[in-house]
């Protein structure tokens, strides 16, 4: 099972912080309080760890040496194949490639945020 953790970005404070919400060995959810919960956007994380050991979340922009380019982490449905009128698509953890869903995984690097540097994308 992997951890259930979130992390928020305050975008009038402009300041992340990590751990929002947690499981604890009793499998009890841990709420840690927000001041302002207007100004704070929610990212979960994946699961995943990238390539140096970094958690991947929610709104992460990624790179890696398969792909050369930046992308950001989103959660959703997405599609995975297409053959003529058939589409297959999946629901989950993954980056935009080439108009198709691919799956986070620990080979990718985590270079910033949508939030603190979405010059990274361009």
């Amino acid at each position: 099972m992997r951890d259930i953790k979130f992390r928020v970005y305050d975008y009038v404070q402009t300041f992340s912080w990590e751990k929002l919400c947690e499981l604890n060995a009793q499998g009890e959810l841990l709420l840690h309080e927000i001041l302002n919960c207007d100004n704070v956007i929610t990212m979960q994380y994946t699961g995943i760890k990238d390539c140096d050991g970094v958690e991947i979340y929610e709104g992460d922009i990624v790179t890696s040496m398969q792909i050369v380019k930046n992308y950001e982490v989103k959660y959703g449905k997405y599609l995975v194949a297409q053959d003529g009128f058939y589409y297959l698509f999946a629901k989950g953890f993954y980056i935009e490639y080439d108009g198709f869903g691919c799956l986070v995984s620990s080979n990718m690097e985590v270079v910033g945020t949508i939030y603190e540097n979405p010059e990274l994308l361009q």
